[in-house]
């Protein structure tokens, strides 16, 4: 039985009928779900695959001739206490073949069985590679006859069992191969490498994410986790640990550094038609992103130009899909929502559980849907959702599944099939021009796992040359660098009149230890290949490193990305070593810009700067939580306020001015004194002169127009300024917050100074 997307109509639960409240529990069939699913205008959704056929499906990939490989975690919460939720080991991969070339698969068959709730596929070559979960094990499976069932099974990297208290969301997802031949995951501080039949593992720094990853063309990573729907996707994450090559501490969070996030904060808000939330409550119809994740990037034509830098996320409990463009707000990556303010796909249906994004072959966006009642994972459930749960039903919605195919209307889908599988290694290389990523990805992936690679060589080298989509030159370099093959192709790498193959020889002369050739570069005229370039001699102990890298940057002194950079390879470096820092910090860099421009791009590096600061030493006068409070703080603090109030507190003045942005938090009386007189300002912002001065900023935002909307997140920053100066006041608690956002629920405009004393 169909419902109607009752909160378009403006309708409250409480008004809804017997029969309505019925209607909004009831499970559809695919068909009537599709009905039910709004469409953002010029794109068109269809079914790709259902129940029976699919059960729990969590993630997808597809094999050389195109082939598709779902993992299904058919024991996930089958019911509110998650029984058996990783002992029935009933976890299956199944095989979802097209053989007329309609479009659709015909042959479904189970590939792999008995599995602990599988989370991770990477087709390799006729070779399968699965992660299960609770452990980081690599196996691989190989269907040897051809009936679509794996009959060979073996070890590829013999990782480490974990506690099978962790709930299934606390575990890695991802295991993609990049452009640059890695194997990334999204949980752990790990990637891999496999080459020669040789499984490897080596570390990397931070990056903690739940929520799947995906990179683009040029191999930068994306990742997610519940409410962040993008971060760390200005730098490849390895660079985080030019801090602590240049001697420094790794900041607790390193984002700050980045120019804080990637989107407004209306991003955040999603539409949401369903009625009601998870916990039986009315919905709202504008959704904040709790629980985003499944991303994919992009990377074939078969959209309008504007859409083609597109970024997918998936919110299930906002039963909606977020496509965005990714921009270019000078020099960093930014998020806009094309559609407006509704979603590329959303639905009134409850059940409709978008969790996961693939590109395929054909260029269609694959969205993995676990069409389910319980989303949660057990350890998270409390009592009250448990009990709404029950009660209407929704538990007893599980064992099914689709995968909706997303298209422009436009732009069909391309009906090539791929068969890279039976082609020879040589036949590949051809496929490295395609204008389809996966297609890219999977021919660089192949030639460098088959053992006869060595007759593709000429090929590739010869295409690094002579090619003429720079995009295959950039896949044929890195495929090189796969095969171990790639020293003699870096000049002409050096050279290319592509910006995306320079960057990629200047990371790859990186890869060599060969940082000589990369002095030329120090008038490099593209910002992305300068940023490449600083971060790469970043590593480099050649003194005359220092000396290139304050080139680079004095011809770049207002790109973001140059910034960042910057920022990071010149760790907290004295002006001594790095003479380009007192051009920064005097304002000497910015001359050469226009006028207009200088006062932005000396505020970006100054708040870039202000990073070095960090790593405030807590005393033992505070308990383990104020001190983990205050720590959090201090991030909050560098993301929001440094710009303004400085690294010290003491106010940003800006050459030219005569005063400070903002006043001194140090000796703040309304700071360090009673919380009524620094409740107001942050709950409703402050404007005008402060004790008779008039500051260059002129207002003080409230904390949630700087994105600190939880009252937690609120008690961290404050508990921070009021200890970092002084280390006597005591710090704010949540229930402090919440108290006084009450009182002053009624104040909509921001408060004066003069308003605040006669308080």
């Amino acid at each position: 039985m169909l419902f109607r997307p009752l909160t378009v109509l403006g309708l409250a639960m409480t008004t809804l009928s017997a029969q309505e409240k019925r209607d909004v529990f009831q499970p559809l069939d695919p068909v009537a779900s599709k009905a039910l699913i709004q469409v953002a205008p010029g794109y068109h959704l269809d079914l790709f695959a259902s129940e029976p056929h699919l059960e729990e499906p969590v993630t997808a990939a597809w094999d050389g001739n195109g082939v598709m490989y779902v993992a299904e975690m058919r024991s996930y919460m089958q019911d509110v206490a998650g029984t058996d939720t990783k002992t029935a080991r009933n976890g299956r991969i199944k095989r979802l073949e097209d053989t007329t070339g309609d479009g659709y698969p015909d042959k479904v068959t189970i590939f792999a069985d008995g599995l602990n709730l599988p989370r991770m596929i990477l087709p390799l070559d006729d070779r399968i590679a699965v992660t299960e979960t609770d452990t980081t094990d690599v196996w691989y499976y190989r269907d040897t006859d051809g009936d679509g069932v794996a009959d060979a099974k073996k070890l590829l990297w013999k990782g480490e069992q974990l506690d099978p208290n962790r709930s299934v969301e606390h575990q890695d997802s991802g295991l993609i191969w990049n452009l640059d031949n890695w194997i990334h995951v999204s949980y752990d501080y790990k990637r891999y490498r496999f080459t020669d039949g040789t499984w490897k593992k080596k570390s990397s720094p931070y990056i903690w994410a739940q929520w799947g990853l995906d990179h683009d063309e040029t191999g930068q990573i994306f990742y997610s986790m519940n409410t962040e729907p993008c971060f760390s996707a200005q730098v490849p994450r390895e660079y985080w640990s030019l801090i602590s090559h240049r001697g420094g501490k790794m900041p607790r969070d390193p984002e700050p550094v980045s120019f804080g996030k990637p989107y407004d904060l209306s991003f955040l808000q999603m539409t949401k038609l369903c009625p009601i939330d998870d916990r039986g409550g009315k919905a709202n119809p504008v959704h904040g992103m709790t629980s985003v994740g499944g991303q994919s990037v992009y990377r074939d034509i078969r959209l309008p130009l504007a859409h083609r830098k597109s970024y997918f996320v998936t919110d299930p409990t906002a039963h909606a899909v977020r496509q965005s463009v990714i921009t270019n707000d000078r020099g960093r990556k930014f998020l806009v929502n094309p559609h407006g303010k509704t979603e590329l796909l959303v639905s009134p249906d409850l059940y409709f559980r978008p969790i996961n994004t693939h590109m395929g072959p054909d260029g269609a966006i694959y969205v993995i849907d676990m069409a389910r009642g319980i989303i949660q994972d057990a350890p998270w459930l409390s009592e009250g959702p448990r009990k709404f749960i029950h009660e209407n039903g929704v538990d007893r919605v599980k064992r099914r599944g689709r995968i909706w195919r997303v298209t422009h209307q436009a732009h069909p889908p391309r009906t090539q099939r791929p068969r890279m599988l039976k082609e020879d290694t040589v036949a590949l290389v051809r496929h490295l021009s395609h204008p389809n990523g996966w297609w890219r990805s999977t021919a660089q992936k192949l030639i460098i796992l088959r053992p006869d690679r060595v007759k593709a060589l000429p090929h590739l080298k010869a295409l690094v040359r002579e090619g003429h989509d720079p995009l295959g030159r950039l896949h044929a370099l890195w495929t090189l660098e796969g095969c171990d093959e790639v020293r003699d192709s870096l000049n002409f790498a050096l050279k290319d009149a592509d910006w995306r193959v320079r960057a990629a020889g200047v990371k790859i002369s990186e890869t060599l230890g060969e940082f000589g050739p990369l002095h030329s570069l120090a008038n490099e005229p593209h910002p992305e290949v300068a940023k490449q370039l600083i971060l790469t001699l970043g590593w480099a102990s050649d003194p005359r490193a220092l000396t290139t890298i304050g080139q680079v940057i004095e011809n770049h002194p207002a790109h973001l990305g140059v910034t960042l950079a910057g920022t990071l390879a010149l760790w907290q470096l004295p002006e001594s070593q790095a003479p380009v820092i007192a051009k920064i910090r005097s304002g000497e860099l910015f001359q050469s810009l226009p006028k207009s421009e200088r006062p932005a791009a000396h505020t970006a590096w100054k708040e870039a700067l202000a990073q070095w600061e960090r790593g405030l030493e807590i005393g033992d006068e505070v308990t383990k939580d104020q001190a983990r409070m205050i720590k959090a703080g201090e991030v909050l603090y560098f993301q929001s306020c440094v710009s303004c109030h400085g690294p010290d507190g003491r106010g940003t003045k800006v050459p030219g001015m005569s005063t400070a942005l903002a006043p001194s938090l140090r000796d703040s009386k309304r700071v360090h004194g009673p919380l009524s007189g620094l409740m107001p300002v942050m709950i409703n912002g402050l404007t005008g002169p402060i004790d008779g001065e008039h500051y260059a900023a002129g207002y003080m935002a409230p904390a949630a127009a700087l994105g600190i909307t939880r009252d937690d997140r609120l008690a961290e920053l404050l508990s921070y300024i009021r200890y970092a100066w002084d280390g006597k006041s005591s710090p704010v608690t949540k229930t402090e917050v919440n108290e006084w956002r009450n009182k002053l629920q009624d104040r909509k405009t921001p408060w004066t100074d003069a308003e605040l004393k006669a308080r």
